[in-house]
């Protein structure tokens, strides 16, 4: 993880538009810089059995980054990694869970760091800090994770008190290998920095542990330096657009460091915020239906597009079981089918990688329709289609 003092990895942070003035790589990190955000989370976890009080806490201060996802009125919307507002050994009867008992967000160019105002609380011993006229105090607003991502929320009026230039990141289509990535962070908690390097590896999974559970977390592969505190910051190519968000670098191998792809970030963003601006109280975090099917990668292969002078690799995606009773089977889809698009409401995604399908059905609600194309014995085939239920919903972990 890239998290300031906190966790460290072995636990696993130009094109021109005809129209108008090209926009140079100086002026898109510029514009990028109005959305990035430094981040203190603090937890209260038990003293030190010999520290002489049974009953003593002690304050634990992490630091990481963010980029403001979505301005929206009196509310604005910030995206971080899950591990940063997490400590998997915070004591849940004074933080109420896991999560930080504070968090607090300091915009580019109002830097600040907390200061202790009182050595001791009163009941519980661990020290009182304040955060000073730049810290903004944000509310979790739901996390993944399964994802490493968490929405965090933060009264627009204090963000444009100190800065009103702010603005929301822009969703890059898409990225490829060799395409330059540009990290926005706060590099070992010393406030925020930009480096810049390129995706080597488009897709690729990496084992990280953040409550101590294994897990493999899909990733892009970079070489642009990131270090601890960088947990939760932007990666973005040329264009300043969002690329990624960075979350983890390998601590013995130089220039090999990973963010979560954009895809995943998109997907898990508006499911996160979308629950949580349902009005209901019961949902909170990320929801996802299952379509009861298993699917393997064959004929995988690289494809360059000379016209976008861009290339990506492709596969196609086998159906290799289907579960009874499940909307798998409700489609009519059967085993050895190929996938091809995944239709939403009428909009056809297409399906090029098996993760594909999985990023689409983050942005699948209740009330929508989904169906699916295929091949079937090389005949090209459209599925039934299926009304979403709220009880097709599960909660992503």
């Amino acid at each position: 993880m890239l998290l300031k003092n906190l966790l460290t990895l072995t636990l696993a942070v130009s094109t021109c538009c005809s129209a108008l003035p090209c926009k140079t790589e100086n002026a898109a990190v510029g514009e990028c810089l109005q959305s990035a955000l430094k981040v203190y989370t603090t937890f209260v976890t038990p003293a030190p059995a010999d520290c002489g009080r049974d009953d003593a806490y002690t304050l634990t201060c992490a630091q990481g980054s963010a980029v403001i996802y979505r301005i929206d009125g009196e509310n604005t919307y910030i995206l971080t990694n899950y591990h940063v507002v997490f400590l998997n050994n915070a004591d849940e009867t004074v933080n109420g869970g896991k999560t930080a008992r504070e968090i607090y967000c300091y915009l580019y160019g109002s830097e600040g760091s907390p200061a202790v105002i009182r050595e001791k609380d009163d009941i519980y011993g661990y020290p009182i800090c304040d955060f000073g006229e730049y810290g903004i105090k944000c509310e979790y607003a739901g996390g993944s994770i399964t994802a490493d991502l968490a929405l965090l929320k933060a009264n627009t009026s204090d963000l444009k008190a100190i800065n009103e230039h702010i603005r929301e990141v822009t969703f890059a289509d898409g990225y490829s290998a060799g395409e330059t990535a540009i990290a926005i962070g706060n590099t070992e908690g010393e406030g925020i920095s930009v480096t810049r390097g390129i995706v080597s590896v488009e897709n690729e999974y990496i084992l990280l542990q953040i409550d101590g559970t294994p897990r493999y977390y899909r990733s892009l592969r970079i070489d642009t330096p990131i270090y601890h505190g960088n947990s939760g910051g932007g990666l973005f190519n040329t264009k300043g657009e969002l690329i990624g968000i960075t979350n983890a670098g390998s601590l013995e191998k130089q220039n090999i460091n990973y963010a979560i792809p954009v895809e995943l970030v998109r997907g898990v963003a508006g499911n996160l915020l979308d629950y949580y601006l349902d009005g209901d109280p019961t949902t909170f975090g990320a929801y996802a239906i299952k379509l009861g099917m298993e699917v393997s990668a064959t004929s995988s292969r690289y494809e360059f597009d000379a016209k976008r002078q861009t290339g990506h690799i492709v596969e196609e995606v086998c159906v290799t079981l289907i579960e009874e009773n499940s909307i798998a089977k409700a489609l009519g889809l059967a085993e050895d089918d190929i996938i091809t698009d995944l239709i939403v409401n009428k909009k056809a995604h297409k399906i090029e990688r098996s993760f594909d399908i999985s990023d689409i059905l983050l942005t699948v609600r209740a009330g929508d329709t989904i169906s699916v194309k295929f091949l079937r014995d090389g005949e090209k085939k459209t599925s039934a289609k299926y009304s979403v239920s709220v009880s097709d919903l599960a909660p992503i972990a």
